[in-house]
């Protein structure tokens, strides 16, 4: 376990060359990195979660709601992408891609559970921006993702996948992932206590912003 977590960090890292479990381990091995990077991201977020819902049954309910929202929206967004990465380039491997895309949410999860401390400080002490961390930390965990995702992408050229080739998937799948979690906030219950304009989806482009403030 110590080892795949080390590999997942030199991975999401700054490394310019793919680290070695790219390079030579079998598909299994990665299957089971890929394993151990999402079961990691979905306990971190589902302890995000505990903090931004601390207001009695959201803790509780966040804890299952939040893990859901991310695996729901990648159920939503990976098949089209992956589709995409195998009509874009031949010779790339989905295993890689794969890998790739749960590592960054691996990276995306750990930014959430690290902002945390943050918002729970900030919730319970300020009128003024309380309300607004839950969301913020949670955009920017987003854009932490994205970034990774595509750095991450970056190191599978020169194994087979141009660049060109990587460009359509990744931000497809950056596009789907945000269209479908925000969607999908709509139909849970509110994560932060009241529902923001996140919370009611895009249909909030519609909506005075008196009412996106409605529980």
């Amino acid at each position: 376990m110590q080892t795949i977590v080390s590999r997942l960090f030199d991975f999401v890292g700054p490394r310019a060359a793919s680290p070695d479990f790219l390079k030579d381990e079998s598909s299994s091995h990665k299957l089971l990195a890929t394993a151990v990077a999402a079961l990691l991201a979905l306990g971190a977020s589902a302890m995000w979660g505990v903090v931004v819902g601390a207001h009695g049954h959201l803790s509780i309910a966040n804890v299952l709601t939040v893990p859901m929202l991310i695996t729901a929206s990648a159920l939503a967004s990976l098949p089209l992408a992956l589709f995409v990465a195998k009509l874009t380039s031949s010779s790339l491997r989905v295993t890689d891609l794969l890998l790739a895309y749960v590592s960054s949410a691996f990276a995306g999860c750990t930014a959430l559970l690290l902002l945390s401390p943050l918002v729970a400080i900030y919730q319970q002490s300020s009128s003024l921006v309380g309300s607004a961390v839950g969301p913020a930390s949670a955009f920017l965990a987003f854009v932490v993702g994205a970034a990774v995702f595509v750095r991450a992408n970056a190191k599978l050229v020169g194994r087979g996948a141009s660049a060109g080739a990587l460009i359509v998937p990744v931000v497809l799948l950056v596009l789907l992932q945000g269209a479908a979690i925000v969607q999908l906030a709509s139909l849970s219950h509110p994560l932060f206590g009241q529902r923001t304009s996140i919370g009611h989806g895009i249909d909030a482009l519609s909506q005075p912003s008196s009412e996106s403030q409605e529980p």
